[in-house]
């Protein structure tokens, strides 16, 4: 229970997926994105969706590591958790249900 009396806890409420979950839970065109991204291309979506960059070594190695098993699992994940609100409450009142105390640290310029 929190300081209000809060009985519910939320997990990234009002959170929107990012371009390429996007294209990743659309079937077919996350079949055609995961079976054709070229380097340049992956780092361009790495690059823009990360609002600090970075590191080119990092994301070469992201690249180089995103093997066949790895893209099928990151479709199956995004497909089965599409909805956001809908995942968040799940995951939210799966917590609660814990009745674990919890620790959040929020940084002052946690990008949003």
């Amino acid at each position: 229970m929190g300081e209000r009396g809060d009985d519910h806890v939320g997990v990234l409420p009002g959170y929107e997926w990012h371009s390429m979950a996007k294209r990743w839970q659309t079937p077919v065109l996350g079949e055609l994105t995961q079976a054709w991204i070229p380097r340049w291309g992956w780092r361009r979506a790495m690059q823009s969706s990360n609002p600090k960059g970075l590191p080119e070594w990092f994301v070469d190695k992201m690249y180089d590591d995103y093997d066949r098993g790895t893209r099928r699992t990151v479709l199956k994940l995004y497909r089965a958790t599409a909805d956001p609100a809908s995942t968040a409450a799940e995951l939210g009142a799966a917590a609660t249900e814990l009745h674990r105390p919890a620790l959040v640290v929020w940084a002052p310029r946690t990008p949003t």
